[in-house]
């Protein structure tokens, strides 16, 4: 059976991210203003979640998860803090409830040299963090990619806009070309899509993302400023993880982590 995550999981796990956001953002060392302009989150909210005076949405978290995807630290804490579980990445993964997740979300060499051969800008001048202009170009590129984005995934409307943490019905307007993509719903998409071994080669052979966009998630730390396209979570992390999330009755033989 395919994993699933009820409302009230998901309302747990982004009032456990909101606790932690204060954490992330200084392993990530932004302030909040720098978390709230790449999440696409006002600096006032972010003040607001940090105090506790208001969560996360399931949308927000999302646009957050993927900040710290692109930030080993900031991930590995998120990992080794269990949170998220190995249940959300499942549901994420689309994986029976059996199977511990895959948490090393890299690129082929193939395709990861493609795209910085491609997208490499003329001169070896280093890029620039992604201005308003560059995260509305984002938006305008993936939504006309929601629909073929979804099939790769092969998943239903209401799982990925569940997924991504917005309506359904809001999805289906977007998918049409009716409504558009706002900055966080545009993360909260790459994120899903991320994890996911189809989604990342969906948005890569078709060149949806924009490596400023990506060197700007992850701080530029490459010397000639661009992305490093290695989300995972450090692998002497994966033993504590696996055997606090096995099933009851569960074994190491029967599951992996990849």
């Amino acid at each position: 059976m395919i994993a699933e995550q009820s409302i009230a999981q998901r309302t747990a796990l982004c009032s456990a991210m909101s606790a932690r956001l204060f954490d992330v953002r200084r392993i990530m060392g932004l302030s909040q203003a720098n978390l709230g302009e790449l999440c696409g989150i006002t600096r006032t909210r972010v003040i607001q979640i940090e105090h506790g005076g208001v969560r996360l949405s399931p949308c927000q978290m999302g646009a957050v998860l993927l900040l710290c995807l692109a930030n080993r630290p900031a991930f590995d804490y998120l990992i080794r803090a269990k949170v998220p579980s190995a249940d959300y990445f499942r549901y994420l993964q689309n994986r029976e409830a059996g199977l511990l997740p895959d948490l090393s979300f890299s690129l082929p060499r193939g395709l990861r040299e493609g795209f910085l051969s491609t997208l490499k800008p003329a001169g070896s001048g280093k890029l620039v963090p992604p201005p308003k202009a560059e995260k509305q170009r984002l938006c305008e590129a993936l939504l006309p990619h929601l629909g073929a984005l979804r099939g790769t995934l092969r998943i239903s409307q209401d799982r990925f806009s569940a997924q991504c943490g917005f309506s359904r019905v809001r999805l289906i307007r977007m998918e049409k070309g009716e409504l558009p993509l706002t900055y966080t719903q545009a993360c909260a998409v790459l994120f899903v899509a991320l994890i996911n071994e189809r989604g990342r080669e969906y948005l890569f052979t078709r060149r949806v993302l924009d490596a400023r966009f990506l060197c700007a998630l992850e701080q530029c730390p490459h010397p000639d400023g661009l992305p490093l396209l290695d989300w995972a979570a450090h692998p002497s992390l994966f033993p504590d993880y696996a055997p606090y999330f096995l099933p009851a009755g569960g074994t190491d033989e029967t599951k992996t982590l990849q």
